[in-house]
């Protein structure tokens, strides 16, 4: 299972790359998440969240509108 968490209250540049407050970092080690306990917030995988995203995207081919 892959372990996914959200930065919060900073900026973490992490493996050569810059993640923001709100992004979201995947397939951390245990040792790398506990060094940065203090900053990240873990974010539980759902089957939910995968489904409103194809759903969104459904919605948005739906709202083109035909003008004659």
């Amino acid at each position: 299972m892959t372990k996914k968490f959200k930065v919060q209250y900073t900026t973490i540049f992490h493996n050569k790359k810059l993640y923001k407050e709100g992004d979201i970092i995947e397939n951390l080690t245990d040792d790398e998440a506990a060094r940065l306990a203090d900053f990240l917030k873990p974010v539980p995988e759902s089957k939910t969240t995968k489904n409103s995203a194809k759903s969104n995207k459904t919605e948005e081919k739906g709202d083109v509108k035909n003008e004659q």
